[in-house]
């Protein structure tokens, strides 16, 4: 009968480490959804920098139309 005790003490032991285990998993899992969301957000804001910086970079290349009005309005005066 000494058999049948530890056997139900392993089983608790095992019993209690997974369950343990299934809390420690569902934490991470958990952790890793916020990560990815925080990582979608950066990913994002990135991204939309990233295009107002090729925006800027372009204006700044070409000028806006104003500018480039004005431009020819000083070439043309100073003839």
């Amino acid at each position: 009968s000494s058999c049948g005790v530890s056997k139900t003490k392993n089983d608790d032991k095992s019993n209690s480490e997974t369950s343990k285990l299934q809390v420690e998993l569902e934490k991470l899992h958990d952790e890793n959804r916020k990560l990815r969301s925080m990582l979608d957000q950066i990913s994002r804001s990135y991204n939309e920098l990233q295009g107002q910086l090729v925006l800027a970079m372009q204006k700044q290349a070409h000028g806006s139309p104003q500018e480039q009005k004005s431009e020819l309005n000083r070439m043309s005066s100073s003839k």
